[in-house]
């Protein structure tokens, strides 16, 4: 750490000052703070423990786990376009079914009661039919 010392220089004073360099791995780190004592590896006393919380959190991050999931969860998009087609399809015939029971109402409401109403106006303009004169 002692060659690791730059001089900078303040202000126009000719007065240097020592600037030290931050460290640049964890050793260093540590030597510089005086930590010699930090565990160089750390040991875990309920390896058991560890262990069944390791494996259930890889058993939950695998690729099949996820997939699954998804597949369940996730509503895909082709799912929507066919339920969606299929009440268009529906929708789609009962238009047709109502459109071509009301052409069959009005052919028959029209039928009968044009011909009636044809009967009778024939009917009234002979009745009351008065020819015209120009004088």
């Amino acid at each position: 750490m002692e060659g690791q010392q730059k001089y900078q220089r303040m202000d126009s004073r000719t007065v240097f000052h020592k600037m030290q360099e931050p460290p640049q791995s964890v050793e260093e780190f540590l030597k510089f703070q005086n930590w010699d004592y930090w565990p160089r590896e750390v040991n875990c006393t309920d390896n058991d423990k560890w262990s069944g919380i390791l494996k259930a959190i890889k058993e939950d991050s695998s690729f099949i786990s996820i997939y699954t999931h998804l597949w369940k969860n996730v509503p895909r998009i082709y799912e929507a376009t066919s339920i969606m087609e299929s009440r268009l399809n529906e929708c789609s015939l009962l238009l047709q079914n109502h459109a071509s029971k009301i052409y069959e109402w009005k052919r028959v409401i029209f039928e009968t009661s044009s011909r009636r109403q044809l009967e009778r106006y024939r009917e009234f303009l002979k009745k009351f039919h008065k020819e015209k004169k120009i004088m």
